[in-house]
């Protein structure tokens, strides 16, 4: 993915375990950011960004692999309280590839340890072509209301 324009930086991680795949985030070069390092879960890719202005702010963009293993979810939590701790202001763009709609024991850990972080969840309706609620965000420090299926950016696939 090298076709942006010179005003733009690309940060990406590509995929750990196979061929293809991984996520990026492209941004404008005028923000003074830095880019996190990010955790190395097995089945989860990630990208944070951070500005360290006047109240720090961070975005991670989270991609959850559909066959993760069973311990990616609690691992990436433990991170994300860290993260929780370290930035006042924190937003988290998710593809959980869960239907969080559903109450299946994953999701519901998923939402109750984001909610006992002090997370709140601004996703409201499906994300997914399905039906489904896959993709989440969760906003920390950040005034923001609820997001409809018609306001949250859709995942694309970019062939370079």
């Amino acid at each position: 993915m090298n076709s942006c324009s010179p005003a733009f930086s690309v940060l990406q991680q590509s995929r750990m375990v196979r061929q293809g795949g991984g996520i990026a985030v492209l941004i404008q070069e005028a923000f003074s950011f830095r880019v996190l390092p990010a955790p190395k879960i097995p089945g989860i890719d990630c990208v944070g960004l951070a500005w360290d202005i006047k109240e720090r702010l961070a975005i991670w963009l989270v991609y959850r692999l559909p066959d993760a293993p069973a311990d990616a979810l609690p691992n990436l939590l433990e991170v994300v309280a860290v993260w929780a701790l370290e930035y006042p202001r924190l937003l988290i763009l998710w593809n959980f590839n869960v239907h969080a709609e559903l109450t299946s024991s994953t999701a519901l850990a998923l939402l109750s340890s984001m909610a006992a972080l002090g997370f709140l969840q601004v996703i409201s309706g499906p994300t997914h072509q399905a039906g489904h609620a896959l993709d989440l965000i969760f906003v920390m420090g950040i005034n923001i209301g609820p997001v409809g299926k018609d306001k949250v950016p859709r995942c694309q696939t970019i062939t370079p």
